[in-house]
């Protein structure tokens, strides 16, 4: 079974590659561990990066899969850390849907569209398509 640290270091590889993304998009800088909604429901919740000015947020959200036994022998993929556990889906959920009830735009991403450059490309679309003037950003014609 994976322990919450090691889950912690692979959502941390996460939010560094996309960092370091946003730097080489020439993304303006974003807020990172950004609180939001803290007036409206008295409860903490953050947002990996979000850009205040257009109400656009980014969250990398990472799991882990192992294999486990089933009783008649076979194997089955189970996700047993991280956001794709029952408990984590109910409480993204309701964050996610109290930020869209404060106009926020959040995109959600996982490792393989961050590792494959569609995360970075799609933030810079929402971003531009929210008012953001990019000044030499990378072109990219990648669709959603």
């Amino acid at each position: 079974m994976a322990t919450a640290s090691e889950h912690a270091r692979k959502v941390s590889t996460l939010v560094q590659e996309f960092s370091r993304q946003i730097v080489n998009y020439r993304l303006p800088k974003p807020e990172t561990e950004y609180f939001f909604a803290r007036e409206k429901v008295h409860r903490l919740h953050r947002f990996d990066f979000a850009w205040p000015e257009w109400l656009v947020a980014v969250e990398c959200d990472g799991f882990k899969v192992e294999s486990v036994r089933l009783h008649d022998g076979r194997y089955q993929k189970v996700i047993v850390t991280g956001h794709g556990t029952p408990s984590q889906l109910q409480l993204d959920a309701f964050k996610r849907n109290m930020a869209a009830q404060l106009g926020w735009t959040v995109l959600v991403f996982h490792q393989n569209t961050i590792d494959n450059g569609d995360a970075i490309a799609c933030t810079q679309r929402v971003l531009v398509s929210k008012g953001w003037k990019p000044r030499h950003a990378v072109a990219d014609e990648r669709p959603f």
